[in-house]
C-alpha cells in the first residue's frame, strides 16, 4: 500500500504552485481543523483544494520571535522546575486543545479547564524517547491535530515538513523488525536549503514532538538510521530542499526513560545574579532530546539577553535548535531576548 502523505507547505499549498508526484502519497482527506486561541486569534481552517491540495487559510497568526546530584536523571530535574515555570492561563474551549498566545505571540497549548490535557511544559517532562511501536492506525482526530499543527509551523517558518501516514518504507526490513519496530507515521523534517535550515527544523521538531505527547502519542526524533530515498518520496521533497531527519510518531510500547542529564552549571552561566526564569530556562533545555545526548550546549545570560551555542558536531544544528524552544518554554519568552 503506497504511504499517504498528510499536509503541506502551506505557501505551496496556499499558491497551488506543486502537487504531489503520482507515483508518491495520496492526501488523506480529513475533515476541517480549527486550532483556537483566546478571542478567536490564530484561527486556521482547512479545506481540500480541487487537485487534492490542501489550501489553508490563516487568520492572525503567532509569530516566534527568532527566535541535583553530578548526573541527575532528567526526572529529577523536571521535578525541580515545574513549581516556578510561568505558566500561561487557560481558557474553556470545544476544541481537544486550546491555544494561547503568550506575550512574544508564540502559541503554546495549555491545559483546557475540566479536560486532561497537558501544556507545553508538562509535556517536556513527560516525554522520553520511544522507538519501538505498537504498529495501531492513529485515528483522524490525532491525524488531523499533527497535520495542523505541521501546517501552522510551515507557515510560520518557511519549511516544507510533511506528515506521512502509514508507510513503512522509512526504515530497511531488518530496523523494522528490530531497533523501528511498529513505526508507520513520520513528520519528515523538510525545507528549502540554507545556513539557518537545521536550527529552524530542530525549533518545530521539538514543538512536534511535545505536542505528539500532549496528544497521548510517543515520538523518536531521527537522523541517521532511515532510509532518506524512501522517506524523501514518501513525502515529495522538491529540488533544492533537504531533509534532515523524521519525527516517527505513534503508540509507543513503552513510554520511555529518563536520560542522564548534566549538571545547570554544566551547560549555563549567568553574569550577576542568575534570575529564577533563567535557572527555570536551563532546566528546561535539560530535558531536550539531543544527538547521542551530548548535551553539547552552553546558555550564557546577561541581564535580559541569552546567547545559545553548540559544541560542533553532527545534528549540533538541529540540537541547538531544540535546546532554544525548551529554553523558551521554560524561562518564558516574554522575560528575554535571544543574543
Amino acid at each position: 500500500m503506497p504511504a499517504r502523505q498528510v499536509g503541506m507547505c502551506a505557501s505551496c499549498a496556499a499558491t497551488q504552485l506543486r502537487t504531489p508526484p503520482a507515483s508518491a502519497t495520496r492526501l488523506r482527506t480529513l475533515a476541517p481543523l480549527t486550532i483556537c486561541a483566546n478571542a478567536g486569534s490564530a484561527v486556521r481552517n482547512s479545506v481540500l483544494g480541487e487537485k487534492g491540495v490542501r489550501n489553508s487559510v490563516l487568520g492572525e497568526k503567532g509569530v516566534r520571535n527568532r527566535v541535583p546530584s553530578e548526573s541527575s536523571s532528567s526526572s529529577d530535574v523536571a521535578s525541580s522546575i515545574w513549581q516556578r515555570v510561568p505558566r500561561t492561563s487557560t481558557s474553556r474551549s470545544s476544541c481537544p486543545t486550546t491555544w494561547t498566545s503568550s506575550g512574544s505571540g508564540s502559541l503554546f497549548p495549555t491545559r483546557t479547564e475540566g479536560t486532561s490535557h497537558m501544556n507545553m511544559q508538562e509535556a517536556m517532562a513527560a516525554r522520553h524517547t520511544v522507538r519501538k511501536f505498537d504498529g495501531r492506525p492513529l485515528d483522524d482526530q490525532k491525524l488531523a491535530a499533527l497535520e495542523g499543527r505541521v501546517e501552522l509551523l510551515n507557515h510560520e517558518h518557511g519549511t516544507h515538513m510533511v506528515l506521512v501516514h502509514d508507510d513503512g518504507h522509512a526504515f530497511g526490513a531488518l530496523l523494522r523488525m528490530t531497533l523501528a519496530r511498529g513505526v508507520r507515521d513520520y513528520v519528515a523534517l523538510m525545507g528549502p536549503e540554507d545556513g539557518s535550515l537545521d536550527e529552524t527544523l530542530g525549533w518545530c521538531s521539538s514543538d512536534l514532538m511535545l505536542h505528539a505527547q500532549i496528544l497521548g502519542l510517543n515520538s523518536w526524533w531521527v537522523g541517521g538510521t532511515f532510509s532518506r530515498g524512501g522517506a524523501s518520496r514518501a513525502a515529495g521533497m522538491a529540488q533544492g530542499e533537504k531533509l534532515v531527519g523524521i519525527v516517527c510518531v505513534g503508540h509507543g510500547l513503552e513510554q520511555g526513560r529518563p536520560h542522564r542529564s548534566k549538571r545547570v552549571d554544566q551547560v549555563s552561566s549567568y553574569a550577576g545574579e542568575e534570575p529564577e526564569w533563567f535557572r527555570a530556562g536551563v532546566e528546561a533545555a535539560l530535558l531536550a532530546p539531543t544527538a547521542i545526548n551530548r548535551q553539547a550546549f552552553m546558555l550564557e545570560g546577561s541581564g535580559h539577553t541569552v546567547h545559545a551555542s553548540y559544541a560542533p558536531g553532527a545534528l549540533a544544528g538541529v540540537d541547538l535548535g531544540i535546546v532554544r524552544h525548551h529554553f523558551e518554554l521554560g524561562a518564558g519568552r516574554e522575560n528575554f531576548d535571544w543574543a
